[in-house]
C-alpha cells in the first residue's frame, strides 16, 4: 500500500510540472517529453536494478502472498515480515538478525508463508527409531511427549508419520506448531521429551552401530531410572524427604518404610511434565530429588512462577480439597519423584491417627493462612477459629470418603 501510494504521488508531481510549464510558462514540452524519453533510456538502463526492485515491491504489495508479521520460510530460513518499502522487505530472522531481501529478489524465489496471517509456524523433526517396537506404539508414544510440551500448541493439528524403514530403521516424521518467538525452544524440548518417553517404552533412537564399538549393546540398551537421568536414589532419599515435609515430618521410621511400599517410584527427565493444570487429583507425589518448574495458566498460555526444590509433598492440598490441578509442573532437572495413590494414602493415614490429625492440623492452617493472603482480609479469632474447624472436618472427611473408596 504505502509502495502504491508512493508511486502514484511521484505520477501526480510529474504530470502537474508538465501542466505547469505549458500553461503557466507558455513552454512547449515536446522537446523535452523527448529528450527525457532519451534520458528515461539511459537512467533506466543504469538504474535497471533499483526499477526492478521498485516493481517487484509494487507486485508484492498487490498480492496476497505475505503482509507485514507473517512468518516466511525462505529456504529454510524462518524469518518475520517486519517492514516493506520501495527497494527491499525488512525482516527478522529466528535468531534475532535483521535481513534486508531485495523485492526483485522475492519476486523471484519460492517463499512459503508458513502462518497464512496467524503467530504460529509449522516446525519438522525427523529422526529413526530401531525396529524393534510396532510403529503404532512408537506414534502414540511421540504424540504423548508432543502434548508434553508446554510449548507447542496443542489445539494445532499436529502430526506423527511413519515414513517407513531407512538405513537406521523405521524413519519418523514429526510436525508441531509452535510460536515463532519460541522456536528454537521448542525444538530442543520436544527432542528432550521424545528421547524420554521413547526410551522409557524400551525404544532406542537409530543410528548405525557399526560405526561405533560397544562389548554389550544389550547392557547398554537396559532401561531403569538410574541409567535414563544419571540419578539414583539415595537409599534413605523417601525417609529424608519426609521428614524435611511439613505434612510428613512427624512419621516414625516404621511408618516411612510402611508408606514407600504403596509407592510408586517415578523419573521424570527436563521438560517432562508431572502434572497437568485443570487435571483431577487422584494422587499426590512427593519429590524426594530434582526440581520442578511450576507455571500457571495466563492469558492463553502458561507463565513459570516458581521452581519447588526437593524435598516437597506436591499435590495433597488439591487432594485433600478436592480441588483440580491450580498448576502444571515440568522437571527443571532430572527429578526422582514417588507416586502415591490417593485412596492408598488415606488409607494408610487412618491406620495412623495421631500422624493424620497431625497432617490434617498442618493442613488446615496452612490452607487458613493461603485464603487470608488471597482474600486480603483479617478474620477475628472467632471467625479463624470456625474456619479451622471447617477445614479439619473437611479434609478428614475427604480422606475418610478416600479410603471406602479404595
Amino acid at each position: 500500500i504505502c509502495l502504491l501510494r508512493g508511486a502514484f504521488t511521484a505520477l501526480i508531481m510529474v504530470i502537474a510540472s508538465g501542466i505547469v510549464i505549458s500553461w503557466v510558462y507558455d513552454q512547449s514540452i515536446t522537446g523535452l517529453v523527448a529528450a527525457s524519453g532519451v534520458l528515461a533510456i539511459v537512467i533506466g538502463y543504469a538504474a535497471q536494478s533499483t526499477l526492478s526492485d521498485l516493481l517487484s515491491g509494487i507486485a508484492i504489495a498487490l498480492s496476497p502472498a505475505f503482509k507485514i508479521g507473517d512468518i516466511l520460510d525462505m529456504d529454510g530460513d524462518w524469518v518475520e515480515v517486519i517492514d516493506q518499502n520501495w527497494r527491499v522487505t525488512e525482516t527478522k530472522h529466528v535468531n534475532g538478525q535483521t535481513i534486508y531481501y531485495p523485492n526483485s529478489v522475492l519476486a523471484n524465489r519460492s517463499v512459503i508463508n508458513t502462518t497464512g496471517g496467524k503467530r504460529t509456524i509449522r516446525q519438522p523433526l525427523e529422526f529413526s527409531v530401531e525396529p524393534t517396537s510396532p510403529p503404532q506404539m512408537i506414534r502414540d508414544a511421540v504424540m504423548v511427549a508432543i502434548g508434553q510440551c508446554r510449548l507447542v500448541d496443542q489445539t494445532a493439528d499436529n502430526a506423527v508419520w511413519f515414513r517407513g524403514h531407512g538405513e537406521f530403521g523405521y524413519k519418523i516424521e514429526v510436525y508441531f506448531f509452535t510460536t515463532y518467538n519460541d522456536y528454537v525452544e521448542a525444538q530442543t524440548e520436544v527432542a528432550n521429551l521424545i528421547w524420554y518417553t521413547l526410551r522409557k517404552h524400551g525404544v532406542t533412537i537409530g543410528f548405525n552401530r557399526n560405526h561405533l564399538y560397544s562389548a554389550d549393546w544389550d547392557r547398554a540398551d537396559q532401561l531403569n531410572p538410574s541409567s535414563l537421568v544419571n540419578i539414583t536414589p539415595r537409599k534413605d532419599a523417601f525417609a529424608a524427604a519426609c521428614r524435611a515435609s511439613v505434612e510428613l515430618k512427624d512419621l516414625t521410621g516404621p511408618q516411612i518404610t510402611s508408606l514407600k511400599k504403596i509407592s510408586k517410584h517415578m523419573i521424570f527427565g527436563g521438560y517432562e511434565r508431572m502434572i497437568k493444570v485443570g487435571e483431577e487429583s487422584d494422587n499426590l507425589y512427593l519429590l524426594t530429588e530434582g526440581a520442578m518448574d511450576v507455571y500457571i495458566p495466563i492469558e492463553g498460555g502458561e507463565t513459570k512462577v516458581a521452581t519447588m526444590q526437593a524435598p516437597a509433598l506436591v499435590g495433597f492440598m488439591a487432594l485433600a480439597m478436592k480441588q483440580p490441578r491450580s498448576a502444571s509442573l515440568y522437571a527443571a532437572a532430572a527429578s526422582s519423584v514417588y507416586e502415591i495413590e490417593g485412596r492408598d494414602f488415606a488409607s494408610f493415614m487412618c491406620k495412623h491417627e495421631d500422624v493424620m490429625s497431625a497432617l490434617i492440623e498442618t493442613s488446615a492452617q496452612m490452607q487458613l493462612n493461603n485464603e487470608a493472603a488471597r482474600e486480603d482480609a483479617d478474620l477475628t479469632q472467632k471467625e479463624e477459629a470456625a474456619r479451622l474447624s471447617s477445614l479439619r472436618e473437611m479434609f478428614r472427611s475427604r480422606l475418610s470418603d478416600l479410603m471406602r473408596a479404595g
